[in-house]
């Protein structure tokens, strides 16, 4: 039987696989469940995170792609930017670092200033 880890947030419990537990590793989760310390013989964390948030970080250790956030992703009370900053320092906290590297791209790209688009047919007039 494949080994499954539990991580209960906020009282929303989620079950992880070896595989998600290993992905982007070294990360927080390998540390608790699969270092040498004597917690990491538990199966069980129990984390004071965003669970909604959470939802996101295990499409990304499923190796989904998670990036750019569906609307019905995002936390109801969040916008979209802070729950890329939410996501950025969840990232952070779980120690993923690829996806921190993911995050940081999206919000450069949805803070750069980007020039007006330019209809061709407007080009056209102005030649």
């Amino acid at each position: 039987m494949p080994e499954t880890y539990t991580i209960i947030i906020r009282g929303e419990k989620f079950v992880l696989s070896q595989a998600q537990v290993e992905y982007d590793s070294p990360n927080y989760f390998t540390a608790c469940f699969l270092g040498e310390f004597t917690e990491s013989q538990s199966r069980a964390l129990e984390l004071s995170r965003d669970p909604e948030l959470f939802k996101i970080v295990l499409d990304y250790l499923s190796g989904y792609e998670v990036l750019p956030l569906h609307k019905s992703a995002i936390p109801k009370r969040m916008s979209s930017q802070a729950a890329l900053r939410n996501l950025l320092a969840d990232a952070e906290f779980y120690q993923l670092d690829e996806l921190i590297d993911q995050v940081n791209s999206a919000i450069e790209e949805q803070t750069s200033v980007k020039p007006p688009y330019l209809s061709p047919y407007v080009l056209l007039c102005m030649v």
